[in-house]
């Protein structure tokens, strides 16, 4: 039998779903126009009211990050990944934020913390290279670029890593070789024509 306080309580759950619901929407409305203040604004009241839900972290994590907000991107990004302690997602979306900010030793800790729960991600290793390269650790990040090649052969990227870093290493033969491979997937890139021109 419903009671009268019952049926409050229902009602009262109900309502506040639907302003939830009605708020999720209002984000994706706002983020599709490009505002992207409006739209954390959004998710950041649904976070103050729910700041357990794993997904209200995550997606306020991304509009963070979208308005150029990297910091209180990675806060959102961090407490999703307490709530979802064996998620990946999280983990990954991390690395744009610290890309952006330069903090290529934390990226390179998240992308093996990555890589431990998923040795063969594409995102932690191609990411781990490419900061291993800016870190001036050419030789490991060589080594990256070469695994990922090893699961992924055409992907210009890689090659184009392959390439550059072997010229940081003083090996142009090597980094004329993965361009040239790089050039016969794409031989308009321009990226991969300039590769050419310094391996000469």
């Amino acid at each position: 039998m419903i009671t009268k306080i019952n049926l409050g309580v229902l009602l009262l759950l109900i309502y506040g779903f639907h302003i939830q619901a009605d708020a999720l929407k209002d984000s994706y409305t706002q983020e599709y126009n490009g505002n992207f203040e409006a739209s954390y604004k959004l998710m950041e009241s649904l976070v103050i009211e729910k700041p357990n839900e794993y997904f209200y972290q995550y997606r306020a994590g991304w509009i963070a990050y979208s308005g150029g907000h990297f910091s209180q991107s990675l806060v959102h990004y961090a407490r999703a990944i307490v709530i979802d302690q064996s998620s990946l997602e999280p983990r990954v979306a991390q690395l744009k934020p610290l890309m952006a900010l330069g903090k290529f030793r934390e990226v390179e800790t998240t992308c093996k913390s990555i890589l431990q729960l998923d040795p063969k991600n594409y995102t932690a290793k191609s990411t781990l290279a490419y900061s291993l390269y800016n870190s001036g650790d050419f030789q490991t990040a060589l080594k990256y670029y070469i695994e990922v090649l090893r699961d992924y052969p055409s992907d210009i990227e890689m090659l184009l890593g392959v390439g550059w870093t072997q010229l940081k290493l003083g090996k142009k033969d090597k980094s004329m070789e993965a361009f040239q491979k790089a050039e016969r997937i794409n031989p308009w890139n321009e990226r991969v024509l300039e590769g050419l021109r310094y391996s000469r």
